[in-house]
């Protein structure tokens, strides 16, 4: 599966001309979710993937499975959007993709969102979802893409400190971690804007102040090997790299890959054209549990 979309075309008109736009400060949550929805329904999935609907933890899911998927090991994977909107249905290609090339099944969150449900509404959502996995497979690697790489990690986090069972491998595509904004300067890229982030950041919060939810180095210890793809010129990146630098530091194994040329979550467009079907592969064959990959 290869190009069937230009890369710049989507860079131009989807990203820039479209999602950026969606993004707005000034726009209602609720219509912000209709609008990306809308464009979601865009994708390409593997042939050999079969979804079905399920749930986790008593919420909604979808299972993502490839052929002759591994028995022991599956990915629990939270789709990003600020944590105001997005779903199974607008990452469920890149879900898919990731099923193929990891050869297990994905289990995709619809985790609750802001500001209806604010913190820490999604990441009870994630440790449910969490848990009812890990009674019924051996190996769980958790995932997520910005928001939800954030998400992620933060479960990662509350997993350690309870003592009990954590995940194998974490994969972050684009992972928001500092919810204040203060590890980069940034104000915009492709996709992202500043003054959205913000917005996002205090509906999740819903009344706390945000600097409680960015997680301290020393709570990064005892995290599992991590994998973080992340763009060369994206808002996001000085996150990745401040995550990678102390996850290092804890002796936590990690690869950070700093990919030239492409945008914020650039993994979503899976199955339009080359490198982000490349890059979902990469990462589903780093979380596979296979000879050669991270974990």
């Amino acid at each position: 599966m290869r190009t069937i979309v230009p890369r710049e075309l989507i860079r131009h008109v989807v990203v820039r001309g479209l999602i950026r736009r969606i993004f707005d400060a000034d726009r209602p949550a609720t219509r912000q979710r209709s609008m990306i929805e809308a464009l979601g329904a865009v994708r390409r999935l593997p042939r050999d993937v079969r979804r079905e609907d399920t749930t986790l933890g008593g919420r909604p899911a979808e299972k993502l499975t490839p052929q002759g998927p591994s028995t022991q090991r599956v990915i629990l994977y939270f789709h990003g959007g600020g944590y105001i909107v997005g779903s199974t249905r607008t990452h469920r290609a890149l879900a898919a993709h990731l099923a193929e090339a990891a050869g297990c099944a994905v289990f995709a969150l619809d985790y609750r969102l802001a500001p209806e449900h604010a913190y820490p509404a999604a990441l009870d959502d994630a440790e449910g979802a969490f848990h009812a996995l890990a009674a019924e497979f051996d190996e769980v690697v958790v995932g997520g893409d910005s928001a939800g790489g954030g998400l992620a990690v933060a479960l990662a986090i509350r997993l350690h400190a309870a003592g009990g069972r954590t995940p194998v491998a974490l994969g972050l595509i684009s992972p928001w971690i500092d919810l204040t904004g203060e590890h980069g300067v940034v104000d915009h890229d492709d996709m992202l804007k500043r003054t959205w982030s913000d917005a996002c950041a205090a509906a999740y919060a819903g009344g706390r102040p945000v600097a409680e939810l960015v997680p301290a180095a020393d709570e990064l210890s005892g995290l599992p090997p991590t994998i973080i793809h992340v763009g060369d010129t994206e808002m996001l990146r000085p996150d990745s790299e401040w995550l990678a630098a102390g996850l290092r530091s804890a002796g936590v194994p990690v690869e950070l890959e700093i990919i030239p040329r492409m945008w914020h979550e650039w993994h979503l467009h899976a199955g339009l054209f080359a490198e982000a079907t490349d890059w979902a592969r990469t990462l589903g064959r780093a979380l596979s549990g296979t000879k050669g990959s991270l974990t």
